[in-house]
């Protein structure tokens, strides 16, 4: 593959990438917008209460019956009615005490499931000659958990032979199905919202200060989109540098840094040096991929091995030892920058006279690198001013570098698995706050009542475990720092 080719491919990638970053940029508030209406959705949507869930439906209530409804919420509750049971005439009775039991187990008619009698208390109390209150406390967790239904039965009132029955109906609500399905929603919203937060405190802000020490330093010396135009000891320093920063390996990246930023003004020096060399070698492989009219296959085979043997005396260039031989390299840009001026005009005549045997005796001589023998035949060419005759080249197709989608740079053979560790570790803390959240805060919580204060109390508990706890993410993080010492900047202070 030609300079030209490479060339062609490495304009390509930029602008691709330029148009990926544009779009990410664009598309990645929108994704945001989205994710926290259907945050606010799922908080919203959730039911009032787990008994009014959108796939339960209960049978109509007795009259006069008393009713205890726990909706979503499993604490014991008490309530009191006042009823008028035909036991005779009361008030003609004789002073006695009325007893109040249930009949038996209350019982769900469609699942055939029960409420223990023996967590139901039930008394009467005599309040007006004929009137009796009648007070009913129900605990549905303790000592047995009692599933959602719809538990009826009756209340037996009773005094002497006398006897009456008042229906007592007491509704569980769910908290399965949609409802749990609300609650994993809602905790895994909190939690993710957490760990962000947390992401954002604990490992975005240190790290970002260090990347825009980085950044003013690849300012400074010149770095560009890919720093190419750096000597390639520093390049690699460079890189190695923004690898410890992303590993938090800090103690490193100072070490680094001092190093860099000692001789920074010896590196932007050398790095503008380059960029005139790279930008005359580019542009003048552009000026031979739009040339105006066909050229034959060996002229530009010509032309690119010239264009090749450039580009091989720059990368040697940047290849040399660095900073050591600082001076010795700025000598040799400069001798480099004159036969990369005499090549660009030898190949301008080249193409334009292609059969001048002079001419291709220089493209010959530069693609050896004999420059100052190329310069002389050139020299010779422009005093005789005349060109040599001769057939005309006959055109052929012109081999122009064929547009091909730039090859991504391949990664160090790491499963796939262990490059998205962290991702990976995020996810699964995500998920275990959300289980744990589920289990302690909805389904073992017996004071969740199930409205719009429990459902915002839910997302909050994820929230604040996520970002106050110990995550798995640290874990991964911490095995992440390799090992370098992780010893924070100074600037960066951690709670």
């Amino acid at each position: 593959m030609t300079y030209r080719d490479r060339e062609c491919r490495r304009v390509q990638a930029t602008s691709a990438a330029h148009r990926r970053r544009q779009i990410s940029r664009r598309v990645l508030p929108a994704l945001l917008l989205i994710g926290a209406a259907i945050a606010v959705s799922a908080l919203l949507g959730a039911p009032s209460t787990a008994d009014t869930g959108p796939a339960r439906t209960h049978a109509e209530v007795p009259k006069g019956a008393l009713m205890i409804s726990f909706g979503a919420g499993r604490t014991p509750l008490t309530r009191t009615m006042t009823v008028r049971p035909p036991i005779g005439k009361i008030a003609g009775n004789p002073p006695g005490a009325f007893l109040a039991r249930l009949e038996s187990d209350l019982a769900d008619t469609r699942t055939g499931r029960q409420f223990p009698a023996q967590q139901v208390t039930v008394a009467a109390s005599e309040i007006v000659p004929g009137v009796l209150a009648l007070t009913v406390s129900a605990n549905p967790w303790s000592p047995e958990q009692v599933p959602a239904g719809d538990f009826r039965g009756s209340i037996r009132v009773s005094k002497d032979d006398s006897h009456a029955e008042v229906p007592v109906v007491l509704r569980v609500g769910e908290r399965g199905g949609w409802s749990a399905l609300y609650a994993v929603l809602i905790l895994v919203t909190g939690a993710a919202a957490g760990l962000l937060i947390k992401w954002i405190t604990e490992r975005l802000t240190p790290q970002a200060m260090i990347y825009r020490r980085l950044a003013s330093l690849r300012r400074a010396v010149g770095w560009g989109s890919d720093g190419r135009n750096l000597p390639v000891a520093a390049r690699l320093r460079m890189e190695e540098l923004q690898d410890v920063i992303a590993r938090h390996d800090y103690g490193r990246a100072e070490q680094l840094f001092t190093d860099l930023e000692t001789g920074r003004e010896r590196l932007a020096s050398m790095a503008s040096r380059f960029v005139v060399l790279d930008n005359a070698l580019s542009a003048q492989a552009q000026a031979v991929s739009v040339q105006p009219r066909p050229m034959p296959r060996n002229v530009l085979a010509r032309v690119d091995a010239v264009i090749d043997e450039c580009h091989r005396r720059l990368q040697l260039a940047k290849g040399a030892a660095w900073p050591d031989r600082a001076d010795e390299i700025a000598r040799d840009l400069d001798v480099l920058r004159l036969n990369f001026i005499t090549a660009s005009q030898v190949i301008t005549s080249y193409l334009d006279t292609p059969n001048e045997g002079t001419l291709r005796t220089a493209v010959d001589l530069l693609q050896r690198g004999e420059y100052d023998s190329a310069a002389q035949e050139y020299d010779r060419f422009l005093q005789s001013g005349t060109v040599e005759t001769g057939t005309t080249a006959e055109p052929g197709k012109s081999r122009r570098p064929n547009p091909m989608r730039a090859p991504r740079p391949e990664e160090p053979g790491l499963s796939p698995w262990f490059r998205a560790a962290r991702p990976i570790a995020g996810m699964a803390s995500v998920l275990v706050v959300a289980l744990v959240g589920l289990k302690l805060q909805y389904l073992g919580n017996p004071s969740f009542q199930g409205d719009l204060t429990a459902w915002v109390t839910l997302g909050l508990w994820g929230f604040v475990v996520e970002l106050s706890g110990t995550s798995v993410i640290e874990v991964v993080s911490r095995l992440g720092a390799g090992h370098g010492s992780g010893t924070q900047p100074a600037s960066v202070t951690r709670a």
